[in-house]
C-alpha cells in the first residue's frame, strides 16, 4: 500500500512538472536596459498579432507565455526609445528600430544577452531552432550593424535639412549594396540548411526575391512538417499572389479611400500607364524616393502616366494611421493620387493582395492594367529606363 502510494504520488509529481515545464520562457540581461519595459510580438496561426511585455529590473527580465502553433519566429525589443523621428516634431512619425529575431515553441527556455541599445545584434542560447537562428545572425550582423547605422545617418541630414540629390544617391547606392549582400548570405543558408525551419521562415521573408518558378520549387522541396505553419502558409500565399501579378497579368482591381475621403478604383485609372506605389509614413527608404518620384510624374504626366500611392500604416488604429499619412504626404508634398490601406484592412489586405514582401515597392500597370514591372527597393535607375522605354523619352 505504501508503495502504490508513493507510486501514485512520483506518476502525480511528474505530471504536474510536465505542466509546469510547459511554455515558453524568454530570460536575459541586457546592459543599458535599466527597469524598462520589454516587448516581445508575433503573429500566431491565425494571423494575429501577440505582443508580450514585461518590466526588467537591474537589465534583468523574464518573459513567459504559450504558443499553441508554434513554432513562430518572434520580435524582441526593448522599450529604451531607439526610433528615428522622421523631424523634430514630438509625435512625428518615425523609422522603427530593429527588433532581435528569436524562435518560440511551447517548450522555449531561451536566454539573450547583449545590449538595450543594440538589441538586433544580442546573442540567443538555446534549442536547436534557435542555434540554427544564431547561425544566420553571425553571418550577417556586420550587414545589419551597417544598414542600421545608415538608417540613422540619412535621418539626421533629413531632420537637419542637409539631404542633398547627392547624399540621396550615396545612401541609396550603399543600400542596393547592403541589401545585395544580406540576400546572398541568406540564399546561401537556405541552400547549406534546407532542412531548417529558420530556412522556411527566410523563404517567406524573402520570397520576392525568387522568380515565381524557383519559389514553387523551392517550397516543393521543404520538409513537410513546416509546410503547415505560418511561414509555409505565407508561402503558399506568395506563390498565389504571384500568379496574380505576374508580368502580363491584369493586376487585381480595388477600391480605397483618398486624402478627401473619396474612394479611388484602380480600374477608374485605365486608359493611363499607373505607377503603384506601396509606401508608408513610418518608411525611410519610401519617404526618400519621393523626391525622385516627383520629378518623375512632372515629367510623364502629360504623357498618361498617373501615380498612385498606397499607404500601409504600421497603427491597427485607423484615426492615427490616418493622421500619420495625412502629415507625411503634407511633410513630402506628394502631389499624385493616394489611398489608404488600413481603410478596410480586415476585408482586402492589398500588400497580401499583390504579394508585396518589403516597402516600397512599386508596380507599373499599362493602359489596360495589365502588370509590365515590378520593384522592390529604391529603384529610380530602373524605372527611369522603364519609362523611357514607355514614353520614348
Amino acid at each position: 500500500m505504501k508503495r502504490s502510494t508513493i507510486l501514485v504520488a512520483a506518476i502525480a509529481m511528474s505530471a504536474f512538472q510536465g505542466i509546469a515545464q510547459s511554455g515558453y520562457t524568454v530570460k536575459g540581461k541586457l546592459k543599458g536596459q535599466g527597469n524598462l519595459m520589454m516587448y516581445m510580438r508575433y503573429r500566431d496561426a491565425s494571423g494575429k498579432t501577440v505582443v508580450d511585455s514585461v518590466q526588467a529590473h537591474n537589465n534583468r527580465f523574464e518573459l513567459k507565455g504559450n504558443i499553441s502553433s508554434g513554432p513562430v519566429v518572434a520580435f524582441l525589443n526593448t522599450g529604451l526609445d531607439r526610433n528615428l523621428r522622421v523631424s523634430k516634431k514630438p509625435n512625428s512619425p518615425y523609422v522603427p528600430a530593429p527588433s532581435l529575431e528569436i524562435i518560440l515553441n511551447d517548450n522555449s527556455h531561451l536566454t539573450i544577452s547583449g545590449t538595450a541599445e543594440d538589441i538586433h545584434l544580442a546573442t540567443i542560447k538555446g534549442d536547436e531552432l534557435n542555434k540554427d537562428l544564431q547561425k544566420l545572425h553571425n553571418q550577417e550582423n556586420e550587414v545589419f550593424k551597417r544598414t542600421w547605422e545608415m538608417q540613422k545617418a540619412s535621418n539626421n541630414l533629413r531632420r537637419e535639412g542637409k539631404d542633398t540629390k547627392e547624399s540621396e544617391a550615396a545612401f541609396a547606392k550603399e543600400f542596393t549594396e547592403l541589401r545585395k549582400k544580406r540576400k546572398e548570405i541568406r540564399e546561401q543558408f537556405v541552400s547549406d540548411y534546407p532542412g531548417s525551419f529558420v530556412s522556411m521562415y527566410l523563404i517567406a521573408m524573402n520570397s520576392a526575391d525568387y522568380k515565381p518558378v524557383d519559389l514553387a520549387k523551392t517550397y516543393k522541396n521543404m520538409p513537410d512538417q513546416y509546410k503547415g505553419s505560418v511561414y509555409g502558409k505565407m508561402v503558399e500565399a506568395k506563390i498565389e499572389s504571384s500568379r496574380t501579378t505576374a508580368i502580363g497579368s491584369v493586376a487585381p482591381d480595388f477600391t480605397k479611400p483618398g486624402l478627401d475621403g473619396q474612394f479611388i478604383s484602380l480600374s477608374s485609372l485605365r486608359g493611363k500607364y499607373v505607377l503603384v506605389d506601396f509606401w508608408g509614413s513610418w518608411c525611410g527608404p519610401c519617404r526618400r524616393s519621393h523626391p525622385h518620384l516627383k520629378e518623375v510624374y512632372e515629367k510623364y504626366k502629360s504623357k498618361g502616366l498617373e501615380i498612385l500611392g498606397v499607404a500601409c500604416e504600421k497603427s491597427s488604429d485607423e484615426a492615427e494611421a490616418t493622421q500619420s499619412w495625412k502629415q507625411a504626404v503634407h511633410e513630402d508634398r506628394i502631389n499624385w493620387l493616394q489611398v489608404l490601406n488600413n481603410a478596410g484592412k480586415d476585408k482586402t489586405d492589398l500588400p497580401t493582395l499583390y504579394g508585396v514582401e518589403g516597402f516600397p515597392t512599386k508596380i507599373l500597370l499599362d493602359k489596360d492594367g495589365k502588370v509590365i514591372a515590378k520593384w522592390l527597393g529604391l529603384e529610380s535607375e530602373q524605372l527611369d529606363a522603364k519609362l523611357k522605354e514607355v514614353f520614348g523619352e
